[in-house]
């Protein structure tokens, strides 16, 4: 917090795939999320209707702690290669509409509010403590 105010902290994202070819992917493929978020320091955030808040209000020069620590790209999705054996040469080739070639797009928004004003602005059952 840069301010003089007292201020409440929420965070969102969204994620979203688009493959080679433009077709948007799902996040899930066969009950395997494409990319895994890795929270930090989840106790000190409270998730609420889509939303993370930050547990304590920040006053002027204070941070929150580290919300997210990384994206992993899993592992397991399988990749929409085929690859075709001739002689001792194999070709792998994509159609473009898989995961392989894709951008991962990772958006992350993050909101400020006058920490006093927090539960009616946002419309939240979160509770932020002094």
């Amino acid at each position: 917090n840069t301010g003089d105010v007292p201020v409440a902290v929420r965070v969102s994202y969204e994620e979203e795939w688009v493959s080679s070819n433009g077709s948007t992917l799902p996040l899930v493929q066969d009950g395997k999320t494409a990319a895994i978020i890795n929270l930090a320091n989840t106790s000190d955030w409270t998730l609420d209707n889509g939303y993370y808040y930050y547990g304590k209000k920040l006053t002027k020069g204070q941070s929150t702690t580290t919300f997210m620590e990384s994206v992993t790209f899993n592992k397991d999705i399988v990749a929409d290669v085929v690859c075709t054996p001739n002689g001792n040469v194999t070709t792998c080739t994509s159609s473009g509409n898989g995961y392989d070639g894709a951008t991962y797009t990772l958006t992350i928004k993050v909101e400020t509010v006058q920490f006093d004003a927090y539960k009616t602005f946002w419309n939240t059952a979160a509770t932020i403590s002094e």
